[in-house]
């Protein structure tokens, strides 16, 4: 919660600076994630403490740091990642004494389809997120690894596709700039901020039909991803055509009736990389979380990132 109230904060001054989390504890414990069929390392797990907020997003070797404490060591670790079934780890304080924590995650068996459903010809195209290019002022969103983006959709008596991504990224001819270290301008030292040049994004897509809804915000762990196997959208700054990245699914996808589709950043942007956009500052809609949360809050700021769907009457 205080970092999205951070966001609104720094979106009302037209820059989302990076916000730094101070860690409860210098202690850390490593985490290794294997595959329990083939012992190869599970890439992009989400583990989060489920008594505190504390998390961590693995690497694509499978390795993750999660802060520890006092409590951290009695809590108990939940595991997910696409394509495996979610698992629960109970802490113990003599864990910490250990150099790694190894977990095993089981593959997820799914049932095949016999039949693919594809989109009729007469649909409506919707989109989710920033709907136009335009606005009254170049708004900057800073993101970190483990951030995540997401938007309900899907209605009742109605059949809906994912079809496509697309992400803002201008170039201002003048990039803000914040006190540090890079140059020196007008005899001071700054730094100055550069467009993001790419990042990996994984798309989740997880059935939200027993949504439940607690004072902190909508719970996570209860849903369920859909989704086989992962589905990864390399963003590259050589990709930007007229300051939009755009991405088309190959084959539409088909949502849940009720569904939350989540971008999941999965690799660390410098400090000095933002994406640019124009914007009338809040958005419609948005739902955010960290990789510290447990569940999704409502985001009012708008940010970069729409989705775009087809929707068919049943």
């Amino acid at each position: 919660m205080k970092r999205i109230i951070r966001k609104v904060i720094a979106a009302i001054i037209l820059l989302a600076f990076p916000a730094t989390m101070a860690a409860t504890s210098p202690d850390s414990l490593r985490i290794r994630v294997y595959d329990a069929a083939t012992n190869g390392p599970v890439e992009f797990c989400n583990v989060i403490a489920k008594n505190v907020a504390t998390g961590a997003l693995a690497d694509e070797w499978g390795r993750a740091t999660l802060r520890v404490g006092p409590r951290t060591l009695r809590d108990t670790l939940m595991v997910s990642c696409v394509g495996y079934d979610k698992l629960m780890v109970v802490m113990r304080p003599e864990i910490a004494e250990t150099d790694t924590l190894r977990i095993y995650m089981k593959p997820k068996e799914y049932n095949l389809s016999e039949v693919t459903i594809r989109p009729a010809k007469k649909t409506k195209v919707l989109k989710k997120g920033k709907r136009h290019r335009g606005g009254i002022a170049m708004m900057a969103e800073s993101i970190h690894r483990g951030d995540c983006y997401a938007w309900e959709a899907g209605t009742k008596g109605k059949r809906t596709w994912l079809t496509g991504i697309e992400i803002q990224s201008y170039r201002p001819s003048q990039p803000p700039q914040k006190k540090g270290s890079d140059s020196i301008v007008g005899g001071k030292e700054v730094k100055i901020y550069h467009p993001v040049e790419k990042t990996r994004i994984r798309v989740n897509i997880y059935d939200a039909s027993g949504k439940s809804t607690k004072s902190s915000g909508v719970e996570r762990w209860n849903y369920t991803n859909v989704l086989h196997s992962p589905l990864i959208i390399h963003f590259s700054d050589s990709l930007v055509v007229d300051n939009c990245f755009t991405y088309s699914f190959p084959e539409p996808v088909l949502l849940p009736e009720k569904a939350l589709v989540e971008l999941e950043i999965l690799d660390e942007i410098p400090e000095d990389e933002l994406f640019f956009f124009k914007s009338n500052i809040f958005g419609r809609g948005v739902i955010f979380r960290d990789v510290n949360d447990h569940g999704w809050l409502k985001f009012p700021v708008a940010t970069p990132f729409t989705l775009t769907f087809l929707e068919e009457k049943l």
